[in-house]
């Protein structure tokens, strides 16, 4: 079985910048949005970090674990988002103007269906709604 994505965003309205992050890596089965948070500083740049630093980790995972053992992924999802929170924190210790750089991640690896996110956005399997 395969999985295919894709993603747009767009800014929330007039006058706002787009402070989203997306990826989609069929390969490694991942897909992750982030948003920076809106009247923060750099959420665009929270984002991004968060975003790059979940494909690094998962990158890295791939080459040592079975990703397509449940409790193996669900453990990478877990240190994945670790990994992407503390790099953001790093981010933010180490250029005071981006002081307050906060982003929501959601992400999902497709190996399994395990998903992870932190901050107000979600992914909720059981909620799919048929399009017709």
């Amino acid at each position: 079985m395969g999985t295919e994505g894709s993603g747009a965003s767009r800014a929330g309205g007039e006058g706002l910048h787009n402070e989203d992050a997306f990826l989609v890596e069929e390969g490694l089965g991942l897909y992750v949005v982030c948003d920076g948070a809106s009247g923060t500083p750099a959420g665009e740049i929270a984002s991004r970090v968060a975003t790059e630093a979940l494909e690094a980790f998962v990158e890295r995972a791939e080459l040592e674990f079975d990703l397509a053992n449940g409790s193996v992924a669900r453990e990478i999802v877990e240190r994945a988002m670790r990994f992407a929170l503390d790099t953001v924190l790093e981010a933010e210790r180490t250029r005071p103007e981006l002081h307050g750089l906060t982003t929501t991640v959601t992400m999902l690896l497709t190996h399994v269906g395990v998903i992870g996110h932190w901050g107000d956005s979600r992914a909720y399997p059981d909620a799919a709604v048929p399009f017709s």
